[in-house]
């Protein structure tokens, strides 16, 4: 287990880079023994395509749909070698409640004293 399509996965952090986000996630596997979870995977990735356009947030849980691991790229009609596997992911579904960063809106009902 590790990454790969249907994965469970968290989105540790992540940053737009503008065509695409780049971040961390990481994926436990649970020990049926124990019923501890185990980390298997913890890697940088990239969000690219459809996983882009859903503005993937830190601390989101989401089930991989579609993913690559990339080790080189064509410039200038050339392929190019990176120095290390790139994972990208293409597609994701959110898994649970997903976090906001929107501020909800408070009215004076909502307070514990009155102003």
């Amino acid at each position: 287990m590790g990454f790969s399509t249907n994965s469970i996965a968290k989105i540790k952090n992540v940053e737009n880079k503008g065509n695409y986000d780049e971040g961390t996630i990481v994926i436990s596997k649970k020990d049926k023994n124990t019923n501890e979870y185990t980390l298997v995977f913890s890697s940088k990735v990239r969000f690219v395509g459809k996983a882009h356009n859903q503005k993937p947030l830190a601390n989101q849980r989401i089930k991989i749909k579609n993913c690559d691991i990339q080790n080189c790229y064509v410039k200038d009609g050339k392929v190019k070698f990176l120095d290390a596997p790139q994972y990208v992911i293409f597609d994701y579904e959110l898994q649970g409640q997903a976090p906001t960063m929107e501020t909800p809106e408070v009215t004076d009902d909502d307070l514990p004293f009155a102003l």
